[in-house]
């Protein structure tokens, strides 16, 4: 039996190593999509006013052969709207004298998904949820929207009292 555990382990030495993306596909990059298509979902919430399940299970039928982080993105969907008074409380004095109304719906869903990670979801690191955030805005956002974007939240971490800042 100690040979074939000998034989199998310098078997698997000899096997090309998994690219690093392929490795991490369950961890933090199966949640940056669950992230990601929450941000999309809400967008899209705001736009249509359509039922969040309905929204959730759309989602879920267009990316049923990906994988994702459903769960972390079914929290998100339905827990960024029962908080949206608490967010847009912390949000809007950071505004940079802009109205809600003004922001770009994109930005917006963007800085409620992140903002509800820094009130409400402490095992996110903060750095971790505003750097989301940016490369959402980059990505999706307008351009410089990621600026916009990381301005305000950066305005919100000094007031989270009890939160690790370092």
């Amino acid at each position: 039996m100690t040979e074939t555990m000998s034989d199998n382990t310098s078997d698997l030495s000899h096997q090309p190593e998994k690219p690093a993306l392929l490795a991490q596909e369950g961890g933090f990059l199966a949640r940056k999509k669950g992230r990601q298509y929450a941000m999309q979902a809400l967008y899209g919430w705001r736009l249509t006013d359509n039922a969040l399940n309905v929204i959730e299970e759309d989602m879920f039928t267009m990316h049923a052969n990906e994988i994702w982080d459903r769960d972390y993105f079914h929290v998100l969907l339905f827990e960024v709207p029962k908080h949206l008074t608490e967010l847009e409380a912390q949000l809007t004095p950071h505004l940079i004298d802009r109205s809600i109304s003004e922001l770009d719906p994109i930005e917006w869903s963007i800085l409620q998904v992140a903002a509800y990670e820094l009130l409400f979801r402490w095992d996110v690191p903060y750095r971790v949820a505003i750097n989301e955030a940016v490369e959402l805005a980059k990505k999706f956002g307008a351009t410089d929207g990621h600026k916009f974007v990381n301005a305000v939240l950066d305005k919100i971490v000094p007031g989270l009292a009890g939160r690790d800042q370092t």
